[in-house]
């Protein structure tokens, strides 16, 4: 009987683990930047939030930053993508991701937030609630699209 109850719970366990990634710990941080920049997030409706530290050198990001809109680009679902400045050519390519909203922090709320983080993150909400998130690397991209799908 103990050899039963251990393995169905052992089963949950790791059918939880395949589904929801541990808390992000600066949610309620993110929420109430996005709500300085007028967004709604008690919404019910779905959404990803990518926080890009926005790379001096922008050539090793290059090709993950493409395979990551072309991931994102096949969803209706908004995104919220936040630069940590403005770079023109930058938020030109980020401007061509699909039902997309660029917040530009220029006043340098991230480091105050606790949000300056040394990798770019991709977040997941639904139901107004981070439900999975991930650094955007190139060892994490599968991660990340099978969040999108």
């Amino acid at each position: 009987m103990k050899t039963i109850f251990l393995l169905i719970l052992i089963s949950l366990t790791l059918n939880n683990c395949n589904t929801i990634r541990k808390p992000f710990d600066r949610e309620i941080e993110l929420n109430s930047f996005l709500q300085y920049n007028n967004v709604d997030t008690t919404e019910k409706e779905n959404k990803y939030v990518l926080v890009l530290q926005n790379h001096s050198c922008n050539s090793c990001f290059r090709d993950l930053f493409e395979e990551m809109t072309q991931t994102i680009n096949m969803t209706p679902i908004k995104k919220y993508i936040i630069l940590s400045k403005y770079e023109k050519n930058f938020y030109n390519q980020v401007k061509a991701i699909s039902n997309s909203y660029i917040l530009v922090d220029s006043l340098k709320k991230l480091p105050d937030l606790g949000l300056s983080f040394g990798a770019d993150l991709f977040i997941k909400y639904e139901n107004g609630k981070v439900v999975n998130w991930d650094e955007i690397t190139n060892d994490n991209l599968k991660k990340i699209k099978n969040m999108v799908n």
